[in-house]
């Protein structure tokens, strides 16, 4: 049993859909999107949280020195 035999009998294709090279490309392209932004989306909420967070602290740095200046 020669080996492209085999291979015959049991394709290993990770990605069907990927024959040509710019379809590949296209499918890595959008997989690696998709990664990006659920990684966005999952790191987004902690983002707000800091930045809302940060906010605060110069809304009461400000609130601060706006009380120390007037009295």
């Amino acid at each position: 049993m020669s080996s492209a035999n085999f291979e015959n009998h049991h394709p290993v294709k990770y990605l069907p859909l990927a024959d040509d090279f710019k379809t590949r490309v296209a499918l890595y392209f959008f997989f690696l999107l998709y990664i990006i932004i659920s990684i966005s989306l999952l790191t987004f909420p902690k983002v707000l949280k800091l930045l809302n967070g940060v906010g605060k602290i110069y809304s009461l740095r400000s609130l601060f020195f706006s009380t120390m200046m007037t009295s």
